[in-house]
């Protein structure tokens, strides 16, 4: 089964240049689910702050993976404006143990205006529900409908998981089928 991603995952990084923007508030899990990917072949890793974010890219042969941790700050688009860049595909962290109203609204607000972007307006969304291994959290389907995920006109998949335990983390094939819907 491993071979079988291995040659789709090649297929795709020979065809086009897809630029992926992980994000979500702050402290959801975006680095340890984008160490969980473990790309063994990383060719190009660069940490910098940038405007109050803390911003890192990975280059995988053709795949360029744009990390975004927005620190609590909302405006993703002031960040796509200063990076320049066109994004193909967002994968969005939620932490689902955070189950305080006024975060899921920020959260709302915040998604829908990266995606109302003229940078993402094309993007495929993953919806990552992480810390799912903690006692009180909200469900995938809670969260799909409070983001309003149906409400924009990109595809999208909304996905249970625990990065930190690999819980409900089937990664590789969830990102495998993510990227290929770009093709």
């Amino acid at each position: 089964m491993g071979s079988q991603y291995s040659r789709i995952f090649n297929s795709l990084v020979s065809s086009k240049n897809i630029n992926i923007l992980l994000t979500g508030p702050y402290q959801a899990g975006k680095s340890t689910i984008l160490s969980q990917i473990n790309l063994s072949e990383i060719t190009e890793f660069k940490s910098q702050p940038s405007f109050g974010y803390d911003f890192q890219t990975m280059q995988y042969k053709n795949i360029k993976f744009i990390v975004c941790d927005t620190g609590g700050q909302s405006d993703m688009h002031q960040f796509l404006i200063t990076q320049n860049l066109q994004i193909d595909a967002i994968i969005y962290v939620v932490d689902s143990a955070d189950i305080d109203p006024e975060f899921v609204c920020e959260a709302k607000t915040d998604l829908k205006a990266l995606m109302l972007d003229d940078r993402t307006i094309n993007a495929t969304l993953l919806m990552f529900a992480n810390k799912q291994d903690r006692l009180k959290t909200m469900t995938v389907t809670f969260l799909t409908e409070k983001l309003e995920l149906d409400s924009f006109n990109n595809q999208y998949h909304s996905q249970a998981c625990s990065a930190k335990t690999g819980q409900k983390l089937v990664l590789n094939k969830v990102f495998f089928g993510f990227v290929m819907r770009l093709k």
